[in-house]
């Protein structure tokens, strides 16, 4: 509405934007006919007073910089009780504009031109805080890049008034969240080093095209930028010097005092980086392996180590004999410092490994694959994807570039070594498996629900967790009957035994306890030791996380550090004095189990945290377009749409509770209510037809059962059906009269389905019991049949029975599938199958024979859904599923040599 309006001297030509800090308009100076820039503060900014004395003191302190890397101020001018300030009209864009993060996504910007770009501010920065000026709203929005490629700091003297009233009194937050400091955070008084933080995320997301500090919401970000460190920008991106990570971390500091202390030593430090780079024009791998002084990989920010950095590149491919002449010589030096490892003075060695290209890592979570050294320490195995999506184990030697995919494996979990470092047990199927790395596919050795960790000792004896609610169990590699060999200490309400590890004897071995009180006290987590000859076990220590012993030292996580404790295998006793050694450890809290692993040539590898840990839930259409995000980042689990179709119900892991409950999520809403608040693990929720009641399992006797909770809350959680073994739900019949279940006996009776009348006494029925394992039943809507899981041809198929009456089965899959889903009309199921797709299938139950139609591949999952977990609303239109959050399937393994010099420096 101003346009062509004349205010004091100057004549408005057009609007050049708006935002937060008012709008801005291109105008001509009528007195000296010059184009120029007015910024009209909002009205409520000018109303008190105090705001306006300060402004003028502010802004004519802004006005006396005069510096080519600054947009000049020519004035600051009053028009109706409204502040304008008139200012050099510069000819481009801003850099959010010339370079928005979201293309950049794609392709990052040169690094050359990153850091001139970034050169230029800090010029700026430094001229203003000489002055005594401090900007503090750095950010892309605030910086012009004009056509000649001159770049400008704009709103000296405003960023101030960006907060909320009072405008600098202490306790208030002044910026743009995503670039502000952690003292501005904290509501303490910014000065020129808060300026050097918001300078050094501009110049992270330019080199990596990603905010170091992500969030869906202001106080996520802001939890990140206190506490949390971000990746290395070299761990995003293959090609960046060394030094660039050292710039990036002294500028992210979250201590001032320990940042740059001023913008001058950022522009220094950048200028000596960019003669190299155009005096040396050397790739950054030979750059690598100069002895270039290394900095901590993501999570270890906040003290660097003095160590030779060996970084080996998986991706950005060079060319190819540049890379083999560069790869031989990274490998030389990695080996040399092997070699060092007896003497006198160990020297560190890392080197950051990243997921097989075009792949991701499946580290943590449900079904995954941490990485284990083999025990000669030359080579690691992994979980992680190809390119297509499909998940199996890989095989790495340590001085090697590229890992290699073991064929047969794919869906597995949790491998483990045999002694000769040749032979790798694992996880899949429902069965322990093992594979040679030398040639030939899996040999089943025996039945195991859902593997929770394997070791193996020279006798060729297995010691391995069949399932989350087992003991610890033992089995010949060769194949046999597995039987326990750890008792649960019902005083301490143990619930579970899991990730067993033996000691060099062949004979003790250490595992991690979990009782039903985790995540209520320090104490419902502890790692024990016992023996293949008795039952007897002792405790080691309160831990968070499976244990391994290596070279006097047991080493396992509390919190996300990892610790290495003093530990003679001789003369064990309960550990006391922890050593830290790495922070923000991946760890995953659903099975405790940290992503770690050591050998006895003194390597150490692990995985730190990403960005964010966990998942997020999407809703996604047939053609797998995302239609929203429902929720935050989380721990999620069992996803199950309510009847109606507006809410479902899931199980979450509360990282302040620490405990797994039943939730229900509002789909218009978008936010979710807790359901169950028992200090016992709840999961897997079944809706009531009529959608008032939710069944679910819980451990809370020590052993999974059947429990339900009205929706109105009334009558509290109560036992449904209770019984020796334990029960998971699977399904509840349309019209309520019955419920189907899944009887989880030991590892000789595998899993069957059952049926429990709700009417008369309530006995209960096997629906389908046989030798193979049968679960994740499911009624189709008329109530007439049940489809269900089953592993009878050696692998997963989906199969269909009448319910209670005579007829034929039918198998639905037929290249293998698992958690069917039906659409409410009952004329299409859906399936996963074994390669992560999503499968629709098209069916017709209302004659005497089942019609099988056309199936079709909806889309791939992975490394979108997250164990399989997902939910079809009733129209089939519309899925949800569960995304492992990017940081987990990208973050960079980190392989250390020598880590036992960590120990040395404490």
């Amino acid at each position: 509405e101003m346009i062509g309006q004349i205010i004091s001297h100057y004549k408005i030509l057009e609007k050049l934007g708006e935002g937060g800090m008012g709008a801005v308009y291109k105008a001509r100076d009528t007195k000296l006919d010059r184009l120029t820039a007015l910024k009209f503060l909002p009205a409520e900014l000018s109303a008190l007073e105090e705001n306006r004395s300060r402004f003028f003191l502010e802004a004519r302190a802004a006005a006396s910089l005069n510096h080519a890397n600054i947009c000049t101020i020519y004035g600051i001018e009053e028009i109706e009780g409204r502040f304008f300030i008139a200012m050099e009209f510069v000819d481009g864009h801003t850099l959010k504009q010339q370079h928005p993060l979201d293309a950049l996504q794609s392709s990052p910007l040169p690094v050359k031109q990153a850091i001139d770009i970034v050169i230029q501010i800090a010029e700026g920065l430094a001229a203003a805080s000489e002055k005594g000026i401090v900007h503090r709203d750095i950010k892309p929005e605030n910086i012009m890049i004009r056509k000649n490629g001159i770049v400008q700091i704009m709103d000296f003297g405003v960023a101030k008034l960006s907060g909320t009233s009072p405008l600098t009194k202490a306790g208030s937050v002044i910026g743009t969240v995503a670039y502000m400091s952690p003292e501005q955070v904290q509501g303490i008084e910014p000065d020129h080093r808060s300026d050097v933080f918001s300078l050094g995320v501009v110049l992270y997301e330019l080199l990596t095209a990603r905010s170091p500090f992500k969030g869906f919401h202001e106080t996520s970000v802001m939890y990140e930028i206190v506490n949390v460190d971000p990746p290395l920008p070299s761990s995003l991106r293959a090609d960046l010097h060394p030094e660039l990570d050292r710039i990036v971390v002294e500028c992210l500091q979250k201590d001032r005092e320990e940042r740059f202390q001023s913008a001058r030593e950022v522009s220094k430090s950048l200028k000596r980086l960019k003669r190299e780079l155009e005096q040396r024009p050397t790739t950054d791998l030979t750059r690598r392996i100069e002895g270039v002084k290394s900095f901590p990989p993501a999570g270890e920010h906040g003290k660097a180590i003095d160590t030779t950095s060996v970084e080996t590149v998986t991706r950005g491919r060079m060319w190819f004999w540049t890379t083999i002449v560069f790869a031989l010589i990274a490998i030389g030096a990695f080996a040399n410092a092997l070699l060092s490892a007896r003497s006198e003075r160990l020297q560190l060695v890392r080197s950051l490994i990243l997921p097989p290209d075009k792949g991701g890592f499946y580290m943590a979570g449900y079904a995954a694959g941490p990485v284990v050294l083999s025990p000669d320490g030359t080579r690691m195995v992994f979980l992680a994807s190809n390119a297509e999506g499909k998940r199996l184990l890989w095989v790495r030697p340590v001085d090697e570039i590229d890992p290699r995919p073991l064929p047969g494996t794919e869906g597995s979990s949790n491998p483990f070594w045999a002694p000769d470092s040749r032979t790798i047990g694992f996880f899949s199927d429902s069965k322990l498996k093992r594979i040679s790395i030398e040639g030939g596919g899996p040999v089943t050795i025996c039945e195991a629900l859902n593997g929770f960790g394997g070791t193996w000792n020279g006798d060729g004896l297995i010691l391995f967790a069949p399932s989350v609610q087992t003991l610890i169990h033992r089995v010949s590699s060769s194949g046999g009957v597995p039987a326990p060999v750890t008792v649960l200490d019902t005083g301490r309400q143990e619930m579970s035994h899991r990730w067993p590890q033996f000691l060099p004897d062949g004979k003790h071995f250490v595992y991690y306890a979990r009782t039903i009180k985790f995540g209520q006290s320090a104490e419902a987590e502890a790692v024990f030791l016992s023996s293949i000859d008795t039952k007897e076990s002792s405790f080691l220590a309160h831990a968070s996380s499976n244990a391994v012993y290596v070279s006097g030292y047991m080493l396992f996580a509390r919190g996300t550090t990892l610790v290495a404790l003093p530990f003679d295998p001789d003369r064990p006793t309960a550990l006391e004095e922890a050593i830290p050694i790495v922070t923000n450890l991946q760890v995953n809290n659903a099975d405790g189990r940290a992503v770690f692993s050591v050998a006895e040539n003194n390597l150490l590898v692990y995985q730190s945290t990403g960005p964010k840990t966990g998942s997020r839930l999407l809703l996604l259409d047939r053609k797998s377009k995302q239609l929203s995000t429902i929720g935050e980042p989380g721990d999620y689990w069992d996803i199950r749409i309510a009847p109606d179709g507006k809410r479902f119900a899931l199980s979450f892991y509360d990282p302040q509770a620490k405990n797994l409950d039943i939730w229900i999520q509002d789909l218009a809403l978008n936010g979710k209510t807790r359901f169950t608040f028992h200090g016992a693990q709840d999961r897997m929720p079944v809706w009531s037809p009529d959608g008032r009641q939710l069944l679910f399992m819980s451990n809370r006797d020590g052993s999974p059962h059947l429990y339900y909770k009205e929706l109105s809350g009334v009558g509290g959680e109560r036992a449904f059906y209770d019984s020796k073994e334990g029960e998971h739900p699977s399904d509840w019949s349309p019209d309520g009269t019955h419920l189907l279940f899944t009887k989880v006996g030991d590892v000789h009776t595998r899993t069957n389905i059952w049926v429990l009348p709700l009417a008369g006494e309530r006995k209960p029925l096997p629906f389908l019991a046989t030798e193979a394992n049968e679960w994740d039943a499911r009624f189709s809507p008329d109530g007439k049949w049940v489809v269900y899981n089953s592993d009878e041809s050696g692998r997963y198929e989906i199969y269909l029975l009448p319910f209670l009456r005579e007829g034929a089965k039918w198998q639905i899959s037929t290249g293998g599938g698992w958690r069917p889903r039906w659409r409410n009309d009952g004329r299409e199921l859906f399936y996963m199958s074994l390669d992560s797709q999503l499968m629709a299938v098209e069916i017709d139950l209302r004659g005497q024979k089942v019609q099988v139609g056309r199936t079709q591949a909806l889309f791939q999952t992975y490394p979108t859904t997250f164990a399989g977990n997902y939910d079809v609303s009733g129209d089939g239109r519309q899925i949800i599923v569960n995304s492992l959050l990017e940081g987990q399937i990208s973050s960079p393994l980190t392989l250390v040599a020598n880590w036992t010099a960590l120990i040395e420096k404490k």
